[in-house]
């Protein structure tokens, strides 16, 4: 019975309204939330979605309620609890060069990192043979990658030159001076 639940619940969607603006209606069809929205990001895994409202991102939860106050210039929806936000700084008129900052809200809107990173990842798994697996993610600033936990706190320095996720094997992929090798999850090279 508790599967049939969360399916109905994960089964709410967003559907395209009559006014060119996205609502959100139940599995019955009821409507929760009528047209509004002129962009949004799906459910994806979270109890959350990333939508627009007058050139500002917010989320709503599944049941339409507005969770997070619509304050970023861009988000998508969460993923293993956590959702990456935007906010666009500076922008340098004789280049064009906008500076967006890049960071991450849990799904009760806790910002757990402002949106100050160059560019973000969504968290994965370290090593789903461990006890108790945890989730890291990978950011960039100034052009180095290195590594976050669910609090925000770096755990492995931006030093790297390319890193990939972590996909829980337990170690990732990272380019250093144009050498190649493993970490695990402190940042020790292993092979």
């Amino acid at each position: 019975m508790v599967c049939l639940a969360t399916q109905v619940t994960r089964a709410q969607t967003f559907f395209y309204d009559t006014n060119d603006k996205w609502g959100l209606k139940d599995q019955a069809g009821n409507v929760l939330v009528p047209g509004k929205y002129g962009d949004k990001d799906d459910f994806r895994d979270s109890e959350i979605a990333a939508v627009e409202l007058d050139g500002s991102w917010g989320f709503v939860d599944k049941m339409g309620k507005e969770v997070v106050p619509f304050i970023y210039d861009g988000a998508s929806s969460a993923f293993n609890g956590f959702a990456i936000v935007a906010k666009i700084g500076d922008i340098d008129v004789s280049t064009f060069d906008v500076n967006v900052g890049f960071g991450f809200i849990d799904e009760t809107g806790k910002e757990i990192t402002p949106p100050t990173y160059d560019m973000v990842y969504d968290f994965s798994w370290t090593d789903f043979s461990a006890d108790r697996p945890e989730k890291i993610a990978r950011v960039v600033a100034f052009g180095k990658q290195g590594f976050i936990d669910t609090t925000g706190t770096v755990i492995i320095p931006l030093i790297y030159d390319e890193a990939e996720d972590f996909n829980g094997g337990g170690k990732v992929a990272v380019t250093l001076d144009g050498r190649t090798f493993y970490i695990d999850k402190t940042g020790k090279e292993i092979n």
